[in-house]
């Protein structure tokens, strides 16, 4: 832990003071140089707290949840450019709970464009595993099924061929990049608080550490011991 000066945000973003922050599992795999990208100066990429600048005065004091894709989420103060509105009934940890991983629930969805008489396989609950588990999925699937990859938590990108696929009819597609989770995803994020403001979705939080604890809370993320998210309060 060290202290930086406050971030100045630049047109178009808000200023956050932090409440809460999720420490999903690919940020262990980034410390660990697993992903591309590299590790940024300050580490984290998903808070919820509430704006104390932006262009818009009516958005000071109210509660949003940021995504920042170039870091700098563990700590008490960040800039986003990326935000949404917090329903006033909804508190902190559990948006900052739902607001990425739903959101991604819901954009899948929508793009594999799935109708009411389809089935649905959630490989591990929660995890996109990518690589060799990924091939294991083709026979399970029904002909002319449609397979989802937008994430590698085994650090592999799925491993499967065109023969895989076309013996089947399967249509692989993939999910990922500024478009997926730049628009798709971020479009998806209101309506997946608003399913926690009226009670349909309900976040499981795993445990909450202090800001300055955050070795802890990786090592309890990377033990796959618990259920649920784990989290931050600077």
């Amino acid at each position: 832990m060290e202290e930086r000066p406050r971030p100045e945000r630049r047109d178009g973003e808000v200023l956050i003071r932090v409440e809460a922050i999720s420490v999903p599992f690919y940020e262990t795999q980034l410390r660990c140089g697993m992903l591309p990208g590299g590790e940024p100066a300050v580490f984290g990429h998903e808070a919820v707290g509430v704006v104390v600048e932006a262009d818009d005065e009516q958005l000071v004091g109210r509660r949003v949840a940021g995504m920042s894709y170039v870091g700098g989420v563990y700590a008490e103060f960040v800039a986003a450019s990326q935000y949404t509105l917090v329903p006033e009934r909804v508190s902190s940890e559990n948006a900052v709970g739902a607001a990425v991983p739903a959101a991604v629930a819901i954009a899948l969805v929508r793009t594999a464009k799935i109708v009411d008489s389809e089935t649905v396989l959630v490989e591990a609950a929660s995890e996109s595993i990518g690589g060799p588990r990924a091939a294991e999925l083709v026979p399970k699937l029904a002909p002319r099924g449609r397979i989802l990859a937008y994430g590698l938590l085994s650090g592999e990108f799925p491993v499967l061929t065109v023969a895989d696929l076309i013996s089947r009819g399967l249509t692989l597609i993939g999910f990922g990049g500024p478009d997926a989770y730049g628009k798709d995803v971020a479009a998806a994020r209101g309506e997946a608080l608003r399913l926690v403001a009226d009670g349909t979705l309900t976040p499981v939080i795993d445990r909450t550490y202090a800001l300055e604890d955050v070795v802890e809370a990786h090592a309890r993320v990377e033990s796959r011991e618990g259920v649920g998210k784990v989290l931050l309060v600077p």
